[in-house]
């Protein structure tokens, strides 16, 4: 691939982009890919930028967040994310503030339990209630979840799958409903600065109490999740970024996230 190739391609992937080195996959739900790995930098940091249109009920959202992740030992990883988010509706979704802040923890699943080239992680945590619950930027409650992946080589890519839960408990008169969440995909290295990724992502999501009203409908979302990575290889960053398109009539219709880890 020319010069000229590659710097098109980096210029899509910083436009579509978002995080990766190190990562609890979980806090970072719109990352491409999946990561199986624990950092040996001591701090690493995120910042990302989304944006998506007409998700269930109608709404609009963009959001600035920021993620610190840290090794703990040689088969765990910490990391905290905090943000604010901006909901565009015509019903009860409808502000701007802080979001819920969220803690999570990522251990590598024993070599024994997978074998020589499968890799695996299990993931958990908690978010604590500091978002506006009555319009949608906080949970109410305090929410806990956990995570469990896998990876392994497939011929030219890497393929991965992973599946979560996040419960949520009741505040201020509102509680979000439990999440189901899974997903599964491929990984593609071009050259030793790029990975390319492509997976489905879904969300299954219980009826929401919002000031006290239950909401009528669960919430289905699906999408297809293209995007990429690239990390220069004499520069201390990477950027990332991830391209969201709906599958279902409660999806948004498109997202894009873009951010740079250092």
């Amino acid at each position: 691939m020319g010069k000229f190739r590659k710097h098109l391609l980096a210029t899509v992937l910083v436009g579509i982009a978002v995080t990766g080195w190190a990562r609890v996959n979980r806090l970072e739900p719109w990352a491409p890919g999946f990561d199986a790995n624990v950092s040996s930098q001591k701090w690493n940091h995120a910042v990302f930028a989304h944006v998506a249109n007409s998700g269930a009920y109608g709404t609009d959202t963009t959001g600035l967040g920021y993620s610190l992740t840290t090794p703990y030992g040689k088969n765990w990883e910490l990391a905290g994310t905090w943000g604010i988010k901006t909901l565009d509706s015509e019903g009860v979704y409808d502000d701007s503030g802080i979001t819920d802040l969220s803690f999570g923890a990522k251990g590598k699943l024993p070599k024994e339990w997978m074998g020589d080239s499968l890799k695996g992680v299990g993931e958990f945590g908690v978010s604590i209630p500091t978002g506006d619950p009555d319009h949608g930027i906080g949970a109410g409650g305090f929410g806990f979840f956990g995570n469990v992946g896998v990876t392994a080589p497939l011929r030219a890519v890497r393929g991965y799958a992973q599946l979560g839960m996040k419960l949520y408990t009741e505040g201020s008169n509102t509680q979000w409903g439990n999440t189901l969440s899974y997903s599964a995909g491929g990984m593609y290295s071009l050259g030793s600065e790029w990975m390319l990724s492509g997976d489905v992502r879904v969300l299954t999501h219980a009826k929401d109490k919002i000031d006290g009203v239950t909401l009528p409908d669960a919430v289905q979302e699906a999408y297809l999740a293209p995007g990429g990575v690239w990390h220069p290889a004499d520069l201390p960053f990477e950027t990332q970024g991830l391209l969201l398109i709906g599958l279902t009539g409660d999806s948004y219709d498109f997202g894009l996230q873009a951010g740079v880890r250092f």
